[in-house]
């Protein structure tokens, strides 16, 4: 290694050293994450963790030969690992870190795939960082050159990887004789993944839901409407107690005086990314419609724009509003989104949940601007059509 070489890597130490709390906090946020998006499809996943490379790593890689001319050239100071229970949540999993970061680099091992000896070696491998509109707000701008190793497999593939290792099996080390018995070994693992596959489908526990039972709505528990008499109107239920949302051109003069809550594209994007509330919503949504949810700019863009009309007390106004009317904002998506009747994949935005609070508020004040407006969101963002 020439002096050059040395001061070069002694610059990469001193600055990961600089960046080493900035990689924790990164694995910490992509982790919560990973946790939200796995809970919201319903992913078949065992179990998923991280690390972030020491000093030492980082050093003995350097030692043996990585070569870097600056710090943002390496790819693995973060990754993670996710295990799925069957072959074909490897899979899943892959779509939804396509849909929800951003694919610098996704890599299988082609020459693994010919070669049965190696059959833990199969699993996908992917570099991803944060997608451009997340890292738009404040907080996650720090995260911008920030990016992270991701590896999928199935518990059988990553067991026998981890037996691979452990008896240092290398296709140009296993003597002859052992050739044969370890293929069938091999064999056996890639049969059990697949009739597992097999079995998920055939059994009655494990098989999707029905068509006909997607749309059934099951109010959370402790939601007793009669505990009071609601106000219906055409599928609304709105109660009398309920948070003070309201229309602008209905406001009394003291609600004018009042401070209220404003919209912004990134107080919406922090809304639906971190509150409970409003992923759980949102996610009965797209359930009833068996589809993904997405992160659409301009569909938060729009409903911020149209939230204008509206006056909303308070952040904690508008989360009480959607938790205690789960019900009638179900019923409101239920009516306004419409699946294409050529089956075409389609997707729902996250934040659904607060757009259709406002249809609920504009239907209940019959201001048919306010619904005219609301419903050509549903049809450009809801249904995917471009405007």
């Amino acid at each position: 290694m020439t002096g050059t070489d040395q001061r070069l890597n002694r610059k990469l130490l001193l600055e990961y050293d600089q960046k080493r709390k900035l990689y924790d906090d990164f694995l910490v946020m992509i982790l919560r994450f990973l946790g939200e998006f796995i809970k919201e499809n319903d992913l078949g996943v065992f179990s998923f963790e991280g690390s972030v490379m020491s000093h030492e790593t980082l050093q003995s890689k350097l030692k043996n030969g990585l070569v870097a001319s600056s710090i943002e050239e390496i790819d693995d100071f973060v990754e993670v690992e996710i295990l799925t229970f069957f072959e074909d949540d490897v899979h899943a999993v892959s779509h939804v870190l396509d849909t929800e970061f951003k694919m610098i680099e996704g890599v299988v091992d082609r020459a693994a795939v010919q070669d049965p000896k190696r059959f833990g070696y199969l699993s996908p491998t992917y570099i991803v960082r944060m997608m451009d509109s997340r890292l738009e707000w404040i907080e996650y701008r720090c995260f911008k050159e920030c990016k992270v190793k991701v590896k999928v497999s199935s518990l059988l593939q990553h067991t026998w990887g981890r037996i691979q290792n452990r008896l240092a099996i290398d296709k140009n080390s296993i003597p002859y004789h052992q050739l044969r018995p370890t293929e069938r070994i091999v064999g056996l693992f890639e049969l059990a993944d697949r009739e597992l596959n097999q079995l998920k489908k055939t059994l009655p526990l494990a098989e999707a839901r029905k068509p006909d039972e997607v749309t059934k709505f099951t109010p959370p528990p402790g939601d007793d409407d009669s505990e009071q008499e609601p106000l219906t109107v055409d599928r609304k239920i709105i109660k009398p107690d309920g948070p003070a949302i309201s229309l602008r051109k209905k406001l009394t003069a003291k609600a004018e005086a009042e401070p209220e809550l404003v919209l912004t594209p990134e107080r919406v994007g922090k809304l639906i990314l971190d509150d409970p509330v409003v992923r759980r919503v949102d996610r009965l949504i797209s359930d009833a419609f068996s589809t993904r949810l997405k992160f659409d700019t301009v569909f938060i863009e729009r409903l911020c724009e149209e939230s204008g009309a509206f006056h909303i007390p308070s952040n904690d106004s508008l989360l009480k509003f959607i938790n205690q009317h789960e019900k009638m904002i179900f019923w409101q998506a239920e009516d306004l989104i419409k699946k294409p009747l050529d089956d075409t994949p389609f997707t729902i935005p996250r934040g659904v949940s607060i757009l259709m609070v406002l249809h609920a508020v504009a239907k209940d004040g019959e201001d048919r601007e306010a619904i005219d407006k609301i419903t050509t969101i549903v049809h450009h963002s809801v249904n995917n059509k471009s405007t």
